[in-house]
């Protein structure tokens, strides 16, 4: 959405350019704030904890006896989303929303008429009123804003997966070699198979 092709203009969607920008906030922020709330029951189902989903805070994770070290990492991925995430909570549970331009509300109110006459003008800051454009500067906002959100996620989801591993690893490990269905079982029949023969030629 935010990388639209063709790019988006007053007439060629079938909602307004600011409502599209309102939906592609909704959307990257409830999505965003999903993925640490995700690791978080990632952390839960690698460590066997037991926790119920809705009890996989930090807190709990802790005394369940995830190690330091996830804790922290974990802690670093709240602080780091704090601002999106208070945002997305004020924005789901009490409908405040950003501002995409100066004046939202002229762009608010002339990209409503916008596919028919539209509005002729100027905003509160003195500007031509002009939709594309103001659509232009709200979505480069998004862009810039959410793209680096995003980047410095990525760069934390890496390491954290690397330290899961070593747990994953020691817990599950054992289990996957000795596993006679799902994945490894055609690897064990196959071992099993080759015992046999092996046996029968007289080799134990």
């Amino acid at each position: 959405m935010l990388w639209s092709e063709p790019f988006p203009t007053a007439t060629s969607l079938p909602i307004s350019l600011y409502e599209w920008l309102t939906a592609s906030a909704d959307v990257f922020l409830t999505r965003f704030i999903s993925v640490v709330d995700c690791t978080l029951q990632l952390v839960n189902a690698v460590y066997e904890t037991g926790l119920p989903p809705a009890d996989c805070k930090m807190k709990k994770l802790k005394q369940s006896g995830v190690s330091a070290a996830v804790i922290a990492h974990l802690g670093g991925m709240l602080d780091e989303q704090a601002r999106l995430r208070t945002e997305r909570n004020a924005r789901i549970h009490e409908g405040v929303e950003r501002s995409f331009t100066l004046d939202d509300q002229t762009f608010m109110t002339a990209a409503m008429f916008a596919r028919g006459h539209g509005i002729r003008g100027f905003d509160q800051s003195g500007r031509r009123i002009n939709v594309n454009r103001s659509f232009r500067e709200g979505l480069v906002g998004l862009q810039r804003e959410f793209n680096s959100s995003t980047r410095k996620l990525v760069r934390q989801l890496d390491p954290l997966y690397d330290e899961l591993w070593k747990e994953f690893e020691n817990r599950f490990g054992p289990r996957i070699a000795a596993a006679t269905h799902g994945f490894n079982a055609r690897a064990r029949r196959e071992e099993m198979l080759s015992l046999s023969d092996a046996s029968d030629k007289g080799g134990f």
